[in-house]
């Protein structure tokens, strides 16, 4: 995770950087030369006045305590899943999917066009969507 602080290192230090290499090239065409100070001209600053010597107290702040490891609970037996039996549902065949297109194509609930299959399929032994058709619309419901 890079922090506020972290960023704050990485400028400061490319502008050194880069502070360093216009130095060297200033130094590199004779603009600035490098002398040795003359400690003569360096005095200690003298105050007119005197600055006043406040107290500083220093308080010893106390860490937080820390916590107390939490105690490790036993293993509890893992009930085990009951799996639920499912019933498949006996898919329609491709008589019956055609069926319901049918009905669907001429406007019947695509729900209601499969219970309707249903209940003529278990009545009648029907063979083509044709014969399908006629007992429709011969016993309309």
């Amino acid at each position: 995770m890079i922090t506020h602080w972290d960023e704050v290192v990485d400028q400061t230090s490319i502008i050194f950087t880069v502070g360093c290499m216009i130095l060297s090239v200033l130094y590199g065409f004779g603009v600035l030369s490098i002398r040795k100070p003359n400690f003569s001209e360096i005095k200690l600053a003298e105050f007119e006045t005197e600055v006043p010597q406040s107290t500083v107290v220093v308080t010893h702040i106390e860490s937080k305590p820390k916590s107390k490891p939490k105690p490790k609970h036993k293993a509890v037996p893992k009930k085990k899943k009951v799996k639920k039996k499912t019933i498949k549902k006996k898919q329609p065949s491709k008589l019956q999917q055609d069926c319901v297109l049918a009905l669907s194509s001429i406007g019947e609930k695509k729900t209601q066009a499969k219970k309707l299959v249903d209940d003529i399929f278990n009545s009648y032994n029907i063979t083509s969507v044709e014969h399908f058709l006629g007992v429709i619309y011969a016993n309309p419901k």
